[in-house]
């Protein structure tokens, strides 16, 4: 197995860091639910697009510190260590978040953090990609000649471009979209591709 796996909130989870900047700027009150897309989206109701724009370039640079990994990933880590299986990390990120009063960068931190965190074996360029577009991202997962991918995105298995003989793995709550294996835990993904449950 070749497995790719997306970064934000697949490997790393950031849904608290959002919340709780999101409060402390009072763009959002406590009944919102601490999860990404519920904060984007008051976010995005109350306040519009750049303001959403602008806690998203400082949760995935200085707030990355405050991050921690996804539940259950150190340990379908070691399993894929142990097993000898491939990893890479795709993940479409710009080099640069797009404000347009201040130059962050968002690749750095992601890189200090895997290096941080033990995931220091992971090299720019041979088993971490960070894609500019989507369209980049789904060429990458060819290129790298993934046997199966893992993402809490659910449009990027919608692309008609994603490849269809890579075994699509929807990570996250809700309905799988199209021909996704869906689970809510890196235990039941490990379990799924032969792992001990």
């Amino acid at each position: 197995m070749r497995i790719g796996i997306d970064f934000d909130n697949t490997i790393v989870s950031f849904d608290p860091v959002f919340h709780r900047r999101a409060l402390a700027r009072k763009w959002i009150d406590a009944s919102v639910e601490p999860v990404k897309k519920a904060v984007r989206d008051a976010i995005r109701t109350r306040f519009g697009d750049p303001t959403w724009t602008r806690l998203q370039a400082e949760v995935y640079s200085e707030g990355i510190q405050e991050a921690a990994f996804c539940a259950g990933f150190v340990g379908f880590l070691e399993w894929s260590r142990s097993s000898s299986i491939e990893l890479f990390i795709i993940s479409h990120k710009t080099q640069y978040a797009a404000l347009p009063d201040r130059r962050i960068d968002l690749r750095r931190p992601a890189m200090d953090w895997l290096a941080a965190h033990g995931c220091g074996d992971f090299i720019l360029g041979k088993t971490l990609f960070f894609e500019d577009t989507r369209a980049a991202k789904l060429k990458r997962i060819t290129a790298c000649g993934c046997t199966h991918f893992i993402d809490d995105l659910k449009e990027i298995f919608e692309e008609p471009d994603f490849p269809p003989e890579v075994c699509a793995i929807f990570y996250g709550k809700g309905v799988a979209p199209g021909r996704c294996k869906g689970f809510e835990s890196w235990r039941q993904i490990r379990a799924f591709l032969g792992g001990e449950p």
